[in-house]
């Protein structure tokens, strides 16, 4: 049995049978209910981004609490060992007694910055196996300071 549509109804079955009919808008309820569709799909787009957004934002706030202040932490305790790789050669050269202990006094306080450094990134949280490593390379600077010291005298 062929089905046909005819002026919007389902035709071809039976008298009393199942019959479609498609409402009568016209165009002004037609461009209604297609502007109410594309309303809900902006709706339901926009809580997806504002969702994804807000994970994303939660995420940049954990990193940002973590690594950078690492980071920041790190380069300073890179400065301050540059700092002290450059003092060496001073000591080395030192004429006098008191511009020795000058150097070498200026060097522990350089190490004890760098200390404070290491301190900071053991409080944010680094890598264990570096901050040993990092520690000991620190704590064997007092020991550099005194042989630069003897071989200057």
């Amino acid at each position: 049995m062929a089905l046909r549509f005819i002026k919007g109804k389902l035709s071809g079955l039976k008298s009393g049978g199942l019959g479609f009919s498609r409402p009568r808008w016209g165009v002004r309820g037609s461009l209604f209910a297609a502007f109410a569709v594309i309303a809900g799909m902006a709706i339901i787009i926009s809580a997806g981004a504002g969702m994804v957004l807000g994970h994303l934002g939660g995420s940049m706030v954990d990193l940002s609490g973590q690594d950078i202040p690492r980071l920041a932490a790190s380069l300073q305790l890179a400065e301050q060992s540059a700092s002290l790789a450059g003092q060496g050669p001073a000591l080395l050269v030192s004429r006098s007694e008191e511009t020795l202990n000058e150097r070498a006094k200026k060097m522990k306080e350089t190490q004890q910055v760098a200390l404070e450094k290491l301190g900071q990134i053991i409080e944010l949280g680094a890598d264990k196996t570096v901050i040993a490593a990092l520690g000991e390379t620190v704590k064997s600077i007092d020991e550099t300071i005194k042989s630069l010291g003897g071989s200057a005298t």
